[in-house]
Protein backbone atom coordinates (compact mmCIF):
# COMPACT_ATOMS: atom_id res chain seq x y z
CA UNK A 1 0.00 0.00 0.00
CA UNK A 2 2.80 2.26 0.61
CA UNK A 3 4.57 1.80 -2.83
CA UNK A 4 1.73 1.81 -4.33
CA UNK A 5 1.06 5.52 -2.69
CA UNK A 6 4.42 6.72 -3.83
CA UNK A 7 4.00 5.34 -7.03
CA UNK A 8 0.57 7.19 -8.14
CA UNK A 9 0.17 9.95 -5.42
CA UNK A 10 3.75 11.22 -5.43
CA UNK A 11 4.61 9.77 -9.03
CA UNK A 12 7.97 8.47 -7.84
CA UNK A 13 9.55 5.23 -9.13
CA UNK A 14 10.67 2.79 -6.30
CA UNK A 15 11.31 -0.44 -5.30
CA UNK A 16 9.32 -2.59 -2.87
CA UNK A 17 10.79 -4.84 -1.01
CA UNK A 18 9.65 -8.39 -0.22
CA UNK A 19 10.00 -10.86 2.53
CA UNK A 20 9.78 -14.78 2.09
CA UNK A 21 9.94 -16.00 5.57
CA UNK A 22 6.84 -18.12 6.56
CA UNK A 23 5.13 -17.61 2.83
CA UNK A 24 3.88 -20.30 0.21
CA UNK A 25 4.47 -20.44 -3.03
CA UNK A 26 0.60 -18.75 -3.75
CA UNK A 27 0.92 -16.08 -1.54
CA UNK A 28 4.45 -15.05 -2.89
CA UNK A 29 2.67 -15.46 -6.84
CA UNK A 30 -0.40 -13.29 -5.85
CA UNK A 31 1.96 -11.08 -4.58
CA UNK A 32 4.44 -11.25 -7.91
CA UNK A 33 1.02 -11.16 -10.07
CA UNK A 34 -0.06 -7.19 -7.77
CA UNK A 35 3.54 -5.89 -7.71
CA UNK A 36 2.79 -6.42 -12.16
CA UNK A 37 -1.03 -4.61 -12.21
CA UNK A 38 0.54 -1.80 -10.30
CA UNK A 39 2.97 -1.79 -12.53
CA UNK A 40 6.54 -2.27 -10.61
CA UNK A 41 9.26 -2.83 -12.41
CA UNK A 42 11.94 -3.80 -9.38
CA UNK A 43 11.84 -5.78 -6.32
CA UNK A 44 14.45 -6.20 -3.42
CA UNK A 45 13.82 -9.63 -2.68
CA UNK A 46 14.28 -10.72 1.44
CA UNK A 47 14.33 -13.68 2.96
CA UNK A 48 13.47 -11.52 6.21
CA UNK A 49 13.84 -12.54 9.94
CA UNK A 50 12.63 -15.88 11.69
CA UNK A 51 10.58 -15.59 14.52
CA UNK A 52 12.09 -15.88 18.08
CA UNK A 53 9.47 -18.59 19.00
CA UNK A 54 10.88 -22.09 17.29
CA UNK A 55 7.53 -23.32 18.35
CA UNK A 56 5.46 -20.72 16.64
CA UNK A 57 7.72 -20.65 13.54
CA UNK A 58 7.50 -24.74 13.14
CA UNK A 59 3.44 -24.55 13.24
CA UNK A 60 3.73 -21.93 10.19
CA UNK A 61 3.91 -23.56 7.29
CA UNK A 62 7.12 -22.17 4.47
CA UNK A 63 7.76 -22.97 1.18
CA UNK A 64 11.14 -20.99 1.03
CA UNK A 65 14.14 -21.16 3.27
CA UNK A 66 16.22 -18.51 1.75
CA UNK A 67 16.20 -15.69 -0.07
CA UNK A 68 17.65 -17.40 -2.83
CA UNK A 69 14.83 -19.23 -3.23
CA UNK A 70 12.50 -16.11 -3.42
CA UNK A 71 15.00 -14.76 -6.29
CA UNK A 72 14.54 -18.14 -8.08
CA UNK A 73 10.83 -18.29 -8.06
CA UNK A 74 10.15 -14.54 -8.48
CA UNK A 75 12.42 -15.23 -11.79
CA UNK A 76 10.68 -18.37 -12.88
CA UNK A 77 7.64 -16.64 -12.66
CA UNK A 78 7.29 -13.12 -13.48
CA UNK A 79 9.76 -10.94 -15.57
CA UNK A 80 9.88 -8.69 -12.74
CA UNK A 81 13.82 -7.29 -12.37
CA UNK A 82 15.20 -8.55 -8.69
CA UNK A 83 17.72 -7.32 -6.03
CA UNK A 84 19.62 -8.83 -3.54
CA UNK A 85 20.68 -8.13 -0.43
CA UNK A 86 24.35 -8.36 0.58
CA UNK A 87 26.28 -7.96 3.43
CA UNK A 88 29.54 -6.69 3.63
CA UNK A 89 30.98 -8.50 7.13
CA UNK A 90 29.09 -11.18 6.64
CA UNK A 91 25.24 -12.51 7.60
CA UNK A 92 24.41 -13.01 11.26
CA UNK A 93 24.04 -16.97 10.77
CA UNK A 94 26.56 -17.06 8.00
CA UNK A 95 29.83 -19.37 9.24
CA UNK A 96 32.63 -17.04 7.80
CA UNK A 97 32.64 -14.21 5.15
CA UNK A 98 33.36 -16.57 2.28
CA UNK A 99 30.56 -18.56 2.94
CA UNK A 100 28.11 -15.80 2.81
CA UNK A 101 29.45 -14.36 -0.44
CA UNK A 102 29.01 -17.80 -1.83
CA UNK A 103 25.19 -17.85 -1.26
CA UNK A 104 25.78 -14.16 -2.82
CA UNK A 105 26.92 -15.85 -6.12
CA UNK A 106 23.91 -18.29 -5.91
CA UNK A 107 21.85 -15.30 -5.72
CA UNK A 108 23.25 -13.72 -8.86
CA UNK A 109 22.84 -17.26 -10.69
CA UNK A 110 19.38 -17.31 -9.70
CA UNK A 111 18.94 -14.19 -11.44
CA UNK A 112 19.48 -11.04 -9.03
CA UNK A 113 20.62 -8.53 -11.14
CA UNK A 114 22.21 -5.92 -8.61
CA UNK A 115 23.13 -5.88 -4.81
CA UNK A 116 22.25 -3.75 -1.87
CA UNK A 117 24.05 -3.76 1.39
CA UNK A 118 23.44 -3.99 4.51
CA UNK A 119 24.41 -0.82 6.70
CA UNK A 120 28.39 -0.44 7.42
CA UNK A 121 30.26 2.17 9.17
CA UNK A 122 33.50 1.07 7.86
CA UNK A 123 34.44 1.65 4.34
CA UNK A 124 37.34 -1.34 4.39
CA UNK A 125 35.02 -4.25 5.47
CA UNK A 126 32.82 -2.87 2.26
CA UNK A 127 36.45 -3.06 -0.12
CA UNK A 128 37.23 -6.33 1.60
CA UNK A 129 34.17 -7.22 0.41
CA UNK A 130 33.68 -6.31 -3.06
CA UNK A 131 37.13 -7.29 -3.66
CA UNK A 132 36.55 -11.22 -2.58
CA UNK A 133 33.05 -11.10 -4.30
CA UNK A 134 34.80 -10.13 -7.65
CA UNK A 135 37.04 -12.63 -7.18
CA UNK A 136 34.14 -15.23 -6.59
CA UNK A 137 33.14 -13.19 -10.43
CA UNK A 138 30.32 -11.87 -9.15
CA UNK A 139 29.73 -8.84 -11.46
CA UNK A 140 26.19 -7.14 -10.97
CA UNK A 141 26.52 -4.22 -9.23
CA UNK A 142 27.25 -3.97 -5.60
CA UNK A 143 25.37 -0.72 -3.89
CA UNK A 144 26.86 -0.07 -0.62
CA UNK A 145 24.10 0.76 1.78
CA UNK A 146 24.97 4.04 4.10
CA UNK A 147 22.86 5.25 7.44
CA UNK A 148 23.41 8.90 8.65
CA UNK A 149 23.71 8.41 12.16
CA UNK A 150 20.83 10.48 14.11
CA UNK A 151 21.28 8.52 17.15
CA UNK A 152 23.84 6.54 19.71
CA UNK A 153 21.32 4.57 20.87
CA UNK A 154 19.34 3.71 17.91
CA UNK A 155 22.52 2.95 15.67
CA UNK A 156 24.12 1.08 18.68
CA UNK A 157 20.36 -1.30 18.60
CA UNK A 158 20.61 -1.44 14.60
CA UNK A 159 24.48 -2.46 14.65
CA UNK A 160 23.99 -5.48 16.92
CA UNK A 161 20.69 -6.72 15.09
CA UNK A 162 22.40 -6.53 11.61
CA UNK A 163 25.59 -7.66 12.04
CA UNK A 164 27.56 -4.42 11.42
CA UNK A 165 30.41 -2.57 13.39
CA UNK A 166 30.94 0.76 14.42
CA UNK A 167 35.06 1.64 14.30
CA UNK A 168 36.07 2.56 17.41
CA UNK A 169 37.12 6.26 17.28
CA UNK A 170 33.57 6.78 15.90
CA UNK A 171 32.31 5.01 18.65
CA UNK A 172 33.88 7.00 21.22
CA UNK A 173 32.59 10.44 19.68
CA UNK A 174 29.40 9.23 19.57
CA UNK A 175 29.19 8.17 23.15
CA UNK A 176 30.78 11.00 24.00
CA UNK A 177 28.19 13.43 22.97
CA UNK A 178 25.14 10.73 22.75
CA UNK A 179 22.80 13.35 24.91
CA UNK A 180 23.41 15.83 22.57
CA UNK A 181 21.17 15.53 20.13
CA UNK A 182 23.16 18.14 17.20
CA UNK A 183 26.53 17.02 18.08
CA UNK A 184 25.10 13.49 16.86
CA UNK A 185 23.49 14.94 14.00
CA UNK A 186 26.79 16.68 13.05
CA UNK A 187 28.72 13.55 13.77
CA UNK A 188 26.56 11.62 11.76
CA UNK A 189 26.76 14.08 8.85
CA UNK A 190 30.74 14.15 8.74
CA UNK A 191 31.00 10.57 8.67
CA UNK A 192 28.18 9.44 6.24
CA UNK A 193 29.79 12.60 3.44
CA UNK A 194 33.38 11.13 4.57
CA UNK A 195 32.42 7.17 3.91
CA UNK A 196 30.56 8.54 0.35
CA UNK A 197 33.56 10.75 -1.24
CA UNK A 198 36.10 7.43 -0.38
CA UNK A 199 33.36 5.45 -2.12
CA UNK A 200 33.33 7.60 -4.94
CA UNK A 201 36.89 7.86 -4.81
CA UNK A 202 37.27 4.28 -4.93
CA UNK A 203 34.98 3.64 -7.96
CA UNK A 204 31.56 3.30 -6.77
CA UNK A 205 28.90 5.51 -8.82
CA UNK A 206 25.54 4.58 -6.75
CA UNK A 207 24.63 4.44 -2.82
CA UNK A 208 21.62 3.68 -0.70
CA UNK A 209 20.67 5.28 1.75
CA UNK A 210 18.97 3.90 5.05
CA UNK A 211 17.40 6.96 5.75
CA UNK A 212 15.01 5.70 8.85
CA UNK A 213 12.40 8.26 8.23
CA UNK A 214 14.49 11.13 9.22
CA UNK A 215 15.33 12.48 4.92
CA UNK A 216 16.60 15.86 6.20
CA UNK A 217 20.24 14.34 7.39
CA UNK A 218 20.17 12.16 4.08
CA UNK A 219 18.80 15.45 1.73
CA UNK A 220 22.20 17.59 3.42
CA UNK A 221 24.54 14.74 2.65
CA UNK A 222 23.36 14.45 -0.99
CA UNK A 223 23.65 18.81 -1.02
CA UNK A 224 27.33 17.91 -0.24
CA UNK A 225 28.64 15.04 -2.19
CA UNK A 226 27.04 15.67 -4.98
Amino acid sequence: NCAKKIKEELKLNCMPHFTCVDSTFDFVLKYINDINKLGFKNILALRGDKLKNDNTQNNIKSDFDYASDLIKFIKTNSSINVSAAGYPEGHSEAKSLEDDLKILKIKEDYGASSIYTQLFFDNEKFYIYFEKAKKLNINIPIIPGILPITSFNQTYKMTQMCHASIPKKLFQKLEKYQNEKQAVLEIGYEHACTQIKELINFGIGKVHFYTLNKAKSTKNILIECL
